[in-house]
């Protein structure tokens, strides 16, 4: 059967397609770092919750409440990025959102789930140790669980070859585990939320040392371990996806592309520049340089979707129905936003951290 055919004619956009990519790669990139540090905080919670009572321990005690924080902001920043690929790739999103359907219907309930159980390791059972375990254990496991299950979605709707199997399996319980780049570009992402995450605590751990905290220093010494170590086994996990990728994909990052490249390059670059930093403990210099590399990565991302459905869809060949009044009040409810989580953030800058 042909795959063209398929492919559902997608629907006119209300803006020029290079702004509404624009709002999917940023809203995307600030999702993704936000969901990183979640991911990271709540690994790091789980291994020192399940390690018991040592100096080390204290760490725990100042991730609880952080871990907790960020899966809201998760959640919330990943709205954005989710309706702008709606917009731009409804087509193939709704489609292979289809095919995944009771798994997509799940996490939800799941999400629900992990949220309830963080906040109850952070609030309730702080002097029970066993059911803490137990608490941390599933919700960072609902996460990761979810996680997946978006990346099954995500490579599933570039691969529209993958979607005849509908008519094998029209009951939605499809993922895309033949997918030879999926577990690679999975592990990819826990890696950089170690990292992510562990810089996101040094940077708390900085601030406190600053305030006179004489704990910090040993903290962040012991977290930076962790960054280490991850970016690392990153270099090596963002290789094998690579060459994971069909090699018509493949080449345009070895010379046959301009753009793609340099973008290659440059995220080389600035993981490198990421290890030596977090090998000196230079907390500020490394979460600089592994920000830029998320970018870029970011930018990676979207050019291997482009390159992926090139022979299918292009959103350059959208039709356009210019409609101003939605983007309008979509940047007022924006700005709205970002008021509200900056007075949020300064709130909780200026809360007493032990309470």
């Amino acid at each position: 059967m042909e795959i063209q055919p398929i492919i559902p004619y997608p629907d006119t956009i209300p803006a020029p397609s290079g702004w509404l990519n624009f709002f999917l790669i940023s809203g995307f990139g600030l999702h993704l770092l936000c969901m990183t540090i979640m991911i990271g905080l709540g690994l790091i919670a789980f291994y020192y919750t399940i390690k018991g009572k040592n100096e080390e321990s204290l760490i725990n005690k100042d991730i609880k409440t952080l871990f907790k924080l960020t899966i809201p902001y998760t959640i919330n920043l990943g709205v954005m990025p989710f309706l702008f690929l709606q917009v731009l790739y409804g087509n193939c999103i709704y489609t292979s959102s289809i095919l995944i359907g009771w798994y997509w219907l799940l996490i939800i309930i799941m999400l629900i789930i992990s949220y309830y159980c963080a906040y109850l390791f952070n609030d309730k059972y702080d002097g029970n140790e066993s059911f803490s375990k137990i608490l941390i254990f599933i919700s960072i496991s609902l996460l990761l669980v979810i996680a997946f299950i978006f990346l099954n979605n995500l490579s599933m709707m570039i691969k529209p070859e993958k979607w005849l199997e509908y008519f094998k399996n029209p009951n939605g319980t499809i993922l895309n585990l033949d997918d030879n780049t999926l577990i690679p570009r999975y592990f990819h992402l826990i890696l950089a939320s170690i990292t992510n995450g562990g810089l996101f605590l040094c940077l708390i751990y900085n601030y406190k040392k600053q305030k006179g905290d004489n704990e910090a220093t040993a903290k962040i010494n012991i977290i930076m371990k962790w960054v280490t170590i991850s970016i690392a086994l990153q270099i090596l996990s963002g290789f094998i996806y690579l060459k994971k990728l069909p090699l018509d994909v493949q080449c345009h990052f070895y010379g046959n592309n301009f753009y793609a490249t340099h973008l290659l390059v440059l995220a080389i670059i600035s993981t490198l520049l990421s290890f030596i930093f977090s090998i000196k403990k230079n907390v500020n210099a490394c979460s600089v340089s592994s920000i830029i590399t998320l970018i870029i990565m970011v930018l990676i991302r979207d050019f291997i979707r482009k390159a992926y459905l090139n022979p299918y869809f292009s959103i350059s060949n959208l039709i356009e129905d210019i409609q101003y009044s939605p983007m309008l009040l979509f940047f007022a409810v924006l700005t709205l936003g970002i008021i509200v989580i900056i007075y949020m953030l300064n709130i909780l800058k200026k809360a007493d951290w032990e309470n």
